[in-house]
């Protein structure tokens, strides 16, 4: 399996998250219910992406 990092490197040519990103993506790979509100534009969508990508099954995002 893939560190969170080097998948984070890969695919989208960044060599570190912003905060609170990897904080958000370690809390949900603890399979740990989450909530979480950021602004547009920080990269919430890779703290649902890449644990998805991480983790066998189906990833399920509620988003308004």
């Amino acid at each position: 399996m893939s560190s969170a990092q080097n998948i984070l490197k890969k695919y989208w040519k960044f060599d570190k998250f912003r905060p609170p990103q990897g904080e958000i993506i370690a809390h949900t790979l603890e399979q740990k219910n989450s909530v979480v509100l950021l602004p547009t534009g920080s990269g919430k969508s890779l703290c649902y992406q890449i644990p998805a990508m991480m983790t066998e099954g189906v990833c399920i995002v509620v988003s308004p």
